[in-house]
């Protein structure tokens, strides 16, 4: 830890985006869901990093340098993204005018008013007349323009400008609509966690002229909503149907609405999907379509099914689940949602391409990154979010310095000598455990790479430690003081339960043999498998350390000897399966203690309970955590 606060003090971070929050009350600044990607609780930067900005910081501290937005001693930044508000105060609005047309790239529409009663009603008309001249108009272009204004540039019209949604006819868009899903079984009370994918089609009259027109929508648990092709929005709440404008996306006569909706989870769940589409006409007609069964459902899609209708022989009328009122979902009330703050991730990635930037890093895994920059080094810290190990070709853009991996958690500092340069980045293919960090670092004057050297050491499995283990638990914390597991196995699943509840430190110990060691030029590892929570591993006397995270391993190479050999591991747990055992009703086995001063008059009283907690959230029957070594245990080689 101390090592990676370090390196991650160094420098400034790398971002390409800056987005600017609206004025106005406090905003916590919240960037687009499609800019994130991985589905932990925090999410992850897509291959364009970003920052966000306030106004006041914007005004105070902001210049041009190079092109870049920058700030003293801070980030620069390639674009500025607007937020999607229709007001700006004049003072503002010239300090954007001002970075503009000194080389600034920004993306955004022009604000129509100003949010402040300072100067009303000329600050509205200074707003308006600031934003024709750097915009060159407030009427927005039907399809994605740039716009050049001094040395810098505009981007907006088109998807970059979605209009601001009408309220359907309707206090609630959603009546009358059905929830819908693949016919598979009762979906409502369970469907199988996947991907399913629904389509129809919605008729624009070329004839009339187009008033307004609205798509609400929401999914149990996901869906994403495109229109021709063209994605229209995304949403993770079911509770908080999505409502968007259509226009920009709509063309006469046929278009095809497309949706994919994934049941999110390990195991069965309600599944469902509802929505209704609306359009307008300048002569007061109407034309409505709801999910029902008209609409076309399947298990499966083929490649760009958002495009065009789709007639898979497996596809199968929609199956129709109940109105939009029924439970689980138990929808109601209005149903209008305001547009995302911020243009979708997609729209920013796509002018960045334009302008020549590669994505600042990108992975054929499930890696995530941060990348800061020194005066001499490029720092990208990269982290397999997974939980099993992987293998990934990571590209960095980089083009200058050998590459080196510092791992944090040994202190290891070595030369990655594979690696490729190709169109303004710099591929590098890595392995990862579960979990698993490194720093990799491009520095100026590094040596050069060893030549057809390998990034990660080839292991070879040498032997299984298998069999049964002698282990000592903490009579004072309820173990057995010793006990012969015949096979390693979670604490928290054997029968006794002073093993089953037990929280604290546990030592295995056996003796295993080694026929005979491998070559000198090799390292030999232990490997423990997989270990709740933490470990320190002693060989032959010797201590090799404490291992805490995967990969669950420490290095026995001086330790291991050619015949008998003494391992001992002390592993300790956690809290909670304790004081879960002290929600247990005592019985006849319960220890004897001596009861506080003033209570019962200091009599000796039978209790099963061994800690206390000011916070204690556990009850009798909360699940046990994991623990203990899991295995399986065994030696390695690599060179």
């Amino acid at each position: 830890i101390t090592r990676c606060s370090e390196i991650l003090r160094e420098g400034t971070a790398v971002s390409d985006v800056l987005y600017l929050t609206p004025e106005g009350a406090p905003h916590i600044f919240l960037p687009p869901e499609s800019a994130l990607e991985g589905t932990g609780f925090f999410k992850d930067k897509k291959g364009y990093g970003f920052d966000g900005c306030s106004p006041r910081m914007l005004l105070e501290r902001a210049e041009v340098k190079d092109g870049l937005i920058a700030f003293p001693e801070g980030t620069s930044y390639r674009v500025m993204v607007l937020p999607q508000v229709q007001t700006m105060t004049p003072a503002l609005l010239k300090k954007i005018r001002d970075l503009v047309k000194a080389g600034a790239t920004i993306v955004g529409n022009p604000p129509l008013k100003s949010p402040s009663l300072s100067g009303y009603p000329a600050c509205d008309a200074e707003v308006q007349n600031l934003a024709k001249d750097l915009w060159g108009g407030l009427e927005a272009p039907a399809e994605p323009t740039k716009r050049t204004y001094g040395q810098g540039a505009i981007h907006w019209g088109g998807a970059l400008s979605p209009a601001m949604p009408k309220p359907p006819k309707s206090m609630d868009a959603l009546t009358g609509s059905q929830w819908i899903w693949f016919p598979e079984g009762n979906p409502a009370a369970s469907a199988p966690p996947g991907m399913r994918y629904f389509q129809r089609t919605i008729e624009v009259d070329a004839a009339k002229a187009l008033e307004s027109a609205t798509a609400s929508a929401t999914a149990d648990n996901e869906f994403t909503l495109w229109i021709n092709g063209k994605k229209v929005s995304e949403g993770t709440n079911f509770k908080t149907p999505v409502v968007t404008s259509l226009e920009s996306f709509l063309r006469p006569g046929a278009n095809t609405i497309s949706v994919a909706v994934n049941n999110v989870g390990p195991a069965a769940s309600p599944a469902g999907w509802i929505g209704a589409f609306e359009i307008a006409y300048k002569d007061g007609f109407r034309s409505v379509v709801k999910t029902d069964a008209n609409w076309s459902a399947g298990m499966a899609a083929p490649e760009g099914w958002e495009q065009v209708a789709t007639q898979s022989a497996d596809w199968k009328p929609a199956q129709v689940l109940g109105t939009y009122a029924m439970g689980p979902w138990s929808l109601g009330g209005p149903q209008i949602k305001m547009p995302p703050l911020f243009p979708a991730y997609h729209l920013t990635a796509g002018i960045l391409k334009s302008m020549g930037v590669v994505e600042d890093f990108t992975a054929n895994g499930p890696v995530r990154y941060g990348h800061r920059r020194t005066a001499d080094r490029d720092i990208y810290f990269v982290s397999n979010r997974s939980g099993a190990s992987i293998k990934a070709d990571c590209r960095f853009r980089v083009t200058e310095g050998n590459p080196e991996l510092w791992n944090t958690v040994t202190g290891e500092r070595r030369a990655l000598p594979q690696f490729e340069r190709k169109d303004g980045t710099t591929t590098i293919p890595m392995k990862f455990d579960a979990f698993q960090s490194f720093f990799v670092v491009f520095g100026k004057g590094q040596a050069p790479a060893l030549a057809n050297g390998k990034n990660f050491a080839e292991t070879t499995p040498m032997q299984e430690i298998s069999g049964a283990w002698e282990v000592a638990f903490d009579p004072k914390w309820g173990g057995p003081e010793k006990v012969t597991f015949d096979a390693l196995q979670d604490w928290s699943k054997r029968p006794e339960d002073g093993i089953k509840y037990y929280s604290g430190i546990a030592t295995y110990r056996k003796t295993f043999q080694v026929s005979g060691l491998p070559s000198p030029v090799s390292k030999t590892y232990l490997n423990l498998g997989t270990v709740h929570d933490m470990a320190r591993v002693k060989l032959n006397g010797k201590d090799l350390g404490v291992v805490w995270c995967a990969p669950w391993q420490v290095e026995i190479t001086d330790a291991l000897k050619a015949g008998d050999n003494q391992l001992e591991i002390e592993v300790a747990n956690r809290w909670p399966n304790r004081m879960i055992g002290d929600k247990q009703p005592a019985d006849a086995n319960a220890r004897e203690v001596e009861a506080p001063p003033g209570f019962l008059g200091g009599q000796k009283i039978k209790t099963g309970r061994y800690t206390y907690c000011t916070n204690d959230p556990f009850k009798a029957d909360s699940p046990l955590l994991p623990s203990g070594i899991l295995g399986p245990v065994s030696i390695s080689t690599t060179k």
